[in-house]
């Protein structure tokens, strides 16, 4: 069927930069053969945070959202067919005016429902998928969560290839 990569995960090692400039070469060889999406998981309200008047993908880190951090590494990622951002309905249109305001290469990026749980939100990404007649076999799915903005292009790169 297709590949769900889960959170990226980093090569440490004498290694990691010789994957990475064969990673990058095999990104664009087969681009055209695969179906590459980033998927990022920001459909939770941050409930563990307690009271707070909005989720933390939304709270700002060094004047940014955390979630356009995020998005910043990966909308510009040219091994993306396209980014879906997974929101909580009601913070969707917040999300498409962050995205809007702070990504100027947003047209491969589209703001969709997340669910009420991670694995809810995850099948979303792929009946999206479904849906928009872009899953197949060869596709490949990288899926990381909106809060966690230290995220690198040699780790994306290295979850693309896995």
């Amino acid at each position: 069927m297709f590949r769900l990569m889960r959170q990226p995960r980093q090569v440490i090692g004498k290694q990691a930069g010789k994957m990475m400039e064969e990673t990058k070469q095999e990104i664009y060889e087969n681009k055209d053969c695969q179906n590459v999406y980033g998927v990022v998981l920001a459909g939770g309200v941050g409930a563990r945070m307690g009271n707070v008047e909005k989720p933390k993908q939304f709270m700002e880190v060094g004047g940014k959202p955390v979630l356009i951090l995020v998005l910043e590494k990966f909308a510009v990622h040219p091994g993306f067919d396209k980014v879906l951002v997974l929101s909580p309905k009601q913070w969707m249109r917040y999300t498409e005016d962050l995205i809007r305001k702070y990504i100027p290469q947003k047209d491969n990026v589209a703001v969709i429902e997340g669910g009420s749980t991670r694995n809810e939100t995850i099948m979303n990404s792929i009946r999206y998928l479904e849906q928009e007649q872009l899953l197949d076999e060869e596709t490949v799915i990288v899926t990381h969560d909106s809060v966690r903005p230290f995220v690198t292009h040699r780790i994306i790169e290295e979850n693309i290839m896995a």
